[in-house]
């Protein structure tokens, strides 16, 4: 069984990652030098949410390199 506590950081966390959405990268950079010196489980799960906040973003941007259609060979 969960505790209240447990259920109290899982909705904080869920309402974290929703704001994180909404920030800009600026933003997001700064919440990361906030978060990185909080100690504690909680600030420990924030960190994780915008690190996997920053990852989807670069992510999303990479250019993913156009696949080359396989050439016939041309002796068959």
């Amino acid at each position: 069984m969960t505790t209240p506590t447990a259920l109290d950081m899982a909705t904080v966390l869920d309402r974290y990652r929703a704001e994180l959405r909404d920030l800009t990268d600026i933003e997001l950079e700064r919440r990361a030098t906030t978060v990185a010196a909080l100690p504690g489980r909680l600030a420990a799960g924030m960190r994780r949410l915008v690190d996997a906040e920053r990852e989807y973003r670069q992510a999303v941007r990479r250019p993913v390199p156009p696949t080359r259609p396989r050439q016939e060979c041309e002796g068959d």
